[in-house]
């Protein structure tokens, strides 16, 4: 008789992580492949299905715009500090805005909207909404050239500390979106009003967002509970360090990144103490 036949079969076990634990980078790292390729369907089902393709990256912040320049630019005639033109201010709020907000809520969906792969198939969770934040980052490059397009309509130039600023902010709020992503996306496997509230919570934070007004409009005594809002120093800091109008707001922007750092880590805390659940409830 072979001695092969009688050589037991090898077995892979696959056992859940459990506990409050952090990300496991070289189990992401080996699953890297699936991460782009989810990253690329993202794209691909949002823009390439479609027939204005990326168009729809310059339509929505363009019509937000021009609405919000006619509302509150010409009707209640808000003047932005520093004589920054109303359109350059405004688009500035929007397109960090946009970003977080369709980060935030698209990855806040997306492992119950992967209800039938999850349930079936093992990979690192976490790649879901990680692929929904990263995919998003297209439209907020391409909302950043239309930004530099308008700032040169009205005559303005970046100053060299943007090439700093700029890069800093755009991780601090890819970051945000992906710690409310974690938080959202493991509370609403469990809880699904979480899912139908996630729009009307973000419609009530970008009003809370000094979107189309500046922080120096909101009275001293309620600045410092303003400033609690993380999207506050993002917006602001962004706009200090496209136009250079002084002074760089540090203290938002520091309040911001403690904050952001508080809601990434404990959404990651969260996630990984969730997931082992998540084929058996979705």
């Amino acid at each position: 008789m072979s001695t092969n036949a009688s050589r037991p079969l090898a077995e892979t076990v696959i056992e859940p992580r459990t506990g409050w634990r952090l990300v496991d980078l070289s189990e992401l790292r080996d699953y890297g492949d699936l991460l782009w390729f989810l990253v690329y369907r993202n794209l691909k089902g949002r823009y390439v299905q479609s027939s204005l393709g990326l168009g729809w990256v310059v339509i929505q912040p363009v019509v937000t715009l021009m609405i919000f320049t006619l509302v509150f630019g010409r009707v209640v005639k808000i003047q932005p500090p520093g004589g920054t033109p109303f359109s350059v201010f405004v688009f500035i709020g929007l397109v960090s805005w946009q970003f977080f907000s369709g980060a935030m809520t698209s990855a806040g969906a997306s492992i119950h909207g992967e209800s039938s792969v999850v349930s079936k198939v093992y990979f690192p969770r976490l790649i879901l909404p990680l692929s929904v934040v990263l995919s998003r980052l297209v439209d907020l490059m391409v909302s950043l050239v239309l930004l530099l397009v308008l700032m040169a309509l009205n005559g303005l130039v970046p100053p060299p500390r943007a090439l700093l600023i700029v890069p800093m902010l755009v991780i601090l709020v890819t970051c945000l979106a992906l710690g409310m992503g974690l938080w959202l996306s493991a509370l609403a496997v469990q809880y699904r009003d979480v899912a139908y509230s996630m729009g009307f919570m973000a419609q009530i934070w970008m009003y809370l967002s000094p979107i189309f007004y500046s922080p120096e409009m909101i009275p001293e005594r309620f600045r410092l509970i303003f400033g609690l809002n993380p999207m506050v120093g993002i917006i602001t800091g962004l706009r200090s360090g496209l136009v250079d109008y002084p002074p760089f707001p540090w203290a938002l922007v520091a309040q911001s990144v403690a904050i952001t750092a508080v809601v990434l880590v404990s959404g990651a805390l969260y996630f990984r103490r969730s997931e082992r659940l998540f084929a058996d409830v979705v």
